[in-house]
């Protein structure tokens, strides 16, 4: 009835089985009774990948900030949800006490279609934002469902009423939040989803 995340801030050598060994020893600690395991070693396949890091710097020129608005095209938008009349608005800061970076784009608060707010959180590597993006999950509500072959790992949940809607996608040590006026049904769903891994697709391949 124990589940544990372990999140690494930097690689290391042989992580797989370091990590293994760690969760053992921990486990062990929580609960005494079931004995200490021993993980046989673990060994990723040679040319397995590593998670993809996003260099936030690489995204604009020095001395600007990154656009968030420029992962969306206006037809991208209108596709999605409707007519936009007035422009996106970009905006974003840093953290003072942790190590993350918020960059966000919202809908101008004088449109009268709907509503949107997109932020995607930069971590300095992959094991700080699975420790951020962990660690936000305790909070998501009782209607949160795993959404599968997105990003890494991908969470959609709704308001109540079934008219807020809400995506979290975590890729390498990015993480995408997409929250939108829109009702619930799988039509929408699908329209979150397609976005989210385009905007995601667009962020990797600049940073390249």
């Amino acid at each position: 009835d124990t589940r544990l995340t372990l999140a690494l801030a930097d690689s290391m050598p042989d992580a797989a089985h370091q990590t293994a060994l760690l969760a053992a020893h921990t486990m062990n600690m929580i609960q005494p009774a079931s004995g200490l395991s021993q993980p046989e070693p673990i060994r990723l396949p040679i040319g397995a990948p590593e998670p993809k890091s996003v260099h936030v710097r690489d995204l604009a020129p020095q001395g600007e900030f990154f656009n968030a608005c420029s992962l969306l095209t206006e037809e991208d938008y209108e596709t999605a949800f409707g007519a936009l009349e007035y422009p996106l608005v970009s905006g974003g800061g840093i953290g003072e006490l942790e190590a993350y970076e918020t960059y966000d784009c919202v809908t101008n608060p004088l449109e009268p279609g709907g509503w949107m707010y997109l932020s995607i959180v930069f971590g300095n590597t992959p094991g700080d934002m699975i420790f951020n993006y962990k660690r936000g999950a305790v909070v998501y509500p009782a209607n949160a469902t795993r959404m599968d072959n997105l990003g890494d790992e991908a969470w959609y949940w709704y308001s109540p009423d079934g008219t807020n809607l809400n995506l979290s996608v975590l890729r390498g040590n990015v993480n995408l939040v997409l929250n939108v006026l829109m009702q619930d049904g799988y039509e929408n769903r699908g329209k979150l989803r397609s976005l989210a891994r385009l905007m995601l697709d667009r962020l990797f391949e600049q940073s390249n």
